[in-house]
């Protein structure tokens, strides 16, 4: 093709005419394989994007059979950013352009919130995180791995992320989160799932004593840090102030536990239309208690899970798997944790009343089932 006159590709640099040699034979689509490739090669390694050398690739090649086929092998070995990139998202936007989740469950702890996200798990639509628990937005826990250890958390190619970590709603221990959260996705929706404000405390108390930790006594629990941090996740109007401040009361859900229990249908309905998700048919719903396995698990299997191993255990097993192990474990007698005394108890309902009443006003909902 000698004589041919400079030919310019939309992609590549001009190529200049020149007599093709044995190495220079043209490709089916018309272009100089040896110039064209050398300088493609260059071009495209500008670009670090694997979703837009693919889309490049299809644009240079679309007429090419065979380079069809290439790209889409293409696809299929970088299918899980292409996925997050092409795929629609809720508010629309591409991954790039989406925050790194779309609803979070905040708590309360010992609520249900394992439940929750074993079942949303189960949706067509939404891709809970792989840990139950990320942590992620509490700085000086995950927030410190980065957000694509996050966002590797989720499946790429589902369009609603979701999580559950109850720490969120620790603001005694974790003041910063709300903020943190609001700065990554500040269009996320939140759903808080509530139960009677002194049984959750009990709860809590015994899951604390069968993981073997340190504690006071309940006759002695009244004035503690214990007993404060116990009352101040159960103080849910003061839980949910800095995040209604931030976020709005309308993009904060709440969920009351009993009626999770007693009809799951209705409340799960509830929770899909507040994420954007399509209904979903659930079943009966048992509420998972892993307080039960903790009571069996052996305490030095404990204090080793607790002590030295946990950083290890955590880096190098999902949640689901630590779960399973846990499981496996609880093969010992079966441990009662101490009963709360009446004097405590009372202590605790007129400690919690002020909030529980303030509670139910910005909620909107009775509880007539609460103990205070």
């Amino acid at each position: 093709m000698a004589g041919r006159a400079a030919r310019h590709d939309p992609h590549d640099h001009p190529v200049p005419a020149r007599t093709a040699g044995p190495a220079d034979r043209p490709d089916r689509g018309g272009r100089d394989v040896r110039a064209g490739g050398l300088i493609g090669r260059r071009r495209r390694a500008q670009d670090k994007t694997p979703l837009r050398r693919i889309a490049s690739a299809v644009i240079r090649r679309r007429r090419d059979p065979p380079a069809r086929i290439a790209v889409c092998f293409g696809i299929l070995f970088h299918g899980s950013g292409i996925m997050t990139d092409m795929a629609a998202q809720p508010g629309g936007g591409s991954a790039r352009d989406r925050a790194p989740v779309d609803f979070v469950i905040i708590g309360a702890m010992r609520a249900g919130t394992t439940t929750l996200h074993s079942v949303l798990s189960r949706h067509p639509q939404i891709s809970m995180s792989r840990d139950k628990e990320t942590d992620f937005f509490i700085p000086g826990r995950n927030y410190g791995r980065g957000l694509q250890w996050y966002l590797d958390q989720f499946d790429p190619a589902l369009p609603i992320r979701g999580e559950a970590s109850p720490n969120y709603a620790k603001l005694r221990d974790f003041p910063d989160v709300p903020q943190t959260l609001s700065h990554h996705a500040p269009d996320a929706r939140l759903v808080y799932v509530v139960r009677d404000p002194v049984r959750r405390a009990v709860s809590q108390y015994a899951h604390s004593w069968n993981m073997g930790l340190a504690l006071p006594p309940p006759d002695a629990l009244a004035d503690t840090h214990e007993y404060l941090s116990i009352l101040d996740i159960s103080s849910y109007a003061r839980q949910l102030d800095p995040w209604r401040a931030l976020f709005g009361p309308k993009r904060i859900l709440i969920v009351d536990f009993d009626a999770l229990l007693a009809d799951p249908q209705a409340q799960f309905d509830r929770i899909c239309a507040h994420v954007g998700a399509d209904p979903m048919p659930v079943a009966a719903l048992a509420a998972h208690n892993a307080t039960s396995e903790l009571s069996r698990v052996p305490r030095p299997l404990l204090r080793l899970a607790q002590g030295p191993l946990r950083p290890l255990l955590t880096r190098l097993l999902d949640q689901r798997m630590r779960d399973r192990l846990r499981g496996l474990a609880a093969f010992g007698p079966n441990r009662k944790p101490p009963e709360f005394p009446a004097p405590l108890l009372a202590r605790l309902r007129q400690d919690l009343a002020e909030d529980a009443a303030r509670f139910r006003r910005l909620s909107g909902m009775d509880f007539p089932h609460w103990s205070v």
